[in-house]
């Protein structure tokens, strides 16, 4: 059964929560007038998707990142990702 768009719900007892976005259309990208935005940012340009999307509610912890990597082998690499706001 697919959830319904809005609808929040997890695939077992210890996967994360999920909730259900509607396809759909946005905006992404800075715009150019943005003095502070990053180059590889631009162009703003639209994106459609055109199918309904889970995404995860809150963010992926570090023990729940663990678990993935361990059960599917992945690595976690060498290095993270860092930005200084």
């Amino acid at each position: 059964m697919v959830p319904e768009p809005g609808e929040e719900f997890r695939d077992c007892a210890e996967c994360p929560e999920m909730v259900m976005l509607p396809e759909g259309s946005f905006t992404m990208g800075s715009p150019s007038s943005d003095e502070g935005g990053r180059s590889d940012k631009r162009p703003r340009h639209a994106v459609r998707i055109d199918y309904g999307l889970a995404v995860g509610k809150y963010e992926v912890t570090v023990a729940e990142f663990r678990r993935f990597a361990a059960a599917t082998g992945h690595g976690a690499g060498k290095s993270c990702w860092t930005f200084g706001w």
